[in-house]
């Protein structure tokens, strides 16, 4: 078998601060209606059978299940911060889920906050230097040798499109993660992606997900409980709906272009884009601990593959 070497390094990419009081358990206050709310917005065609509710509006195909945390939007599952609640025979779903994350997508002409003035596009990638991030041993992969090669084809090909473009690192050095924000915004970005690959403990777990930074007053995908820093306001909340398109689109593209396993598009306040001041996300482009994924990273044609599906989810996400 394989030997493989894992440095997750997560003091670089984990979020600031931890819990300084006793976590609280999901608010069920703040609810709205589901059926009332698509009703307002004039969504019609509405399929709803106890448990679930089905529409297609938008070009979209959306599924909401009682007791689930994410929503399908023609397949890709988008993470909500608290469960879709059954009440008096009718679904009801968080205040801020449904303004921040469903409407949105509904509406997206409504949700972008890209700013026309401003024409670059900043890409980080991730670790570097003395932090290589995800390894495969074996098949000699550095995590921080693959976001740098990622980062420059995506560059070029954003270049040849007519969008300038600044990197966070050229080269094989560490920045910290104030130092990437720092930099980052300097720029006045159109918009920032901080490209990663991921492992895990578990050798079977594969595919690609996309994370944008969870909305304020909700725990982020994978807790059940509110910790202190969930309540405070990161300069990147200005971007929320903005965040939710954008990485929904480069979601579906990267799993449109590559057949991989949709994870979706998760929540989480990474200390790299918290604090950026303008819509972004981190992308999460395959395991490096499953081996069939890790061999693919080995193949130019399919890195460009992914380079390729992710200018078009930022051209499809800027259209809008």
């Amino acid at each position: 078998m394989r030997k493989l070497l894992f440095s997750f390094c997560i003091l670089s990419y984990a979020v600031l601060g931890t819990s300084a009081k006793p976590a609280e358990e999901f608010v069920t206050s703040h609810l709205q209606n589901l059926s009332q709310s698509l009703d307002n917005w004039g969504v019609t065609n509405i399929d709803t059978s106890g448990s679930q509710i089905s529409f297609i509006t938008n070009g979209l195909d959306f599924t909401l299940r009682v007791g689930g945390r994410t929503i399908e939007a023609s397949g890709t599952p988008l993470h909500l911060g608290y469960p879709i609640q059954l009440i008096n025979g009718e679904l009801y779903l968080n205040n801020v889920d449904t303004n921040l994350l469903l409407k949105p997508l509904i509406f997206p002409h409504q949700g972008s906050r890209a700013e026309a003035s401003r024409k670059t596009i900043v890409l980080d990638a991730g670790h570097g230097g003395g932090d290589p991030g995800a390894t495969n041993e074996s098949l000699q992969l550095e995590e921080k040798k693959l976001t740098l090669t990622m980062v420059n084809k995506l560059k070029k090909r954003l270049l040849d499109a007519g969008y300038a473009v600044q990197l966070t690192r050229e080269d094989d050095t560490f920045l910290t993660l104030t130092e990437r924000t720092e930099l980052a915004n300097s720029f006045k970005p159109l918009l920032f992606l901080s490209i990663h690959f991921n492992a895990a403990t578990n050798i079977e777990a594969a595919g690609i997900e996309s994370f944008a930074t969870t909305f304020m007053n909700q725990p982020s995908t994978g807790r059940t409980q509110l910790e202190t820093t969930d309540t405070e306001f990161t300069r990147n909340m200005h971007y929320d709906k903005s965040n939710t398109l954008l990485a929904y689109s480069i979601q579906k593209q990267l799993i449109l272009a590559t057949s991989e396993r949709d994870r979706g598009v998760k929540r989480a306040r990474f200390g790299v884009i918290k604090n950026i001041e303008s819509p972004a996300a981190l992308l999460e482009l395959g395991f490096l601990s499953h081996s069939e994924s890790a061999k693919k990273f080995k193949d130019d044609h399919y890195l460009e593959t992914l380079a390729k599906a992710i200018v078009s989810g930022i051209k499809i996400f800027l259209e809008q």
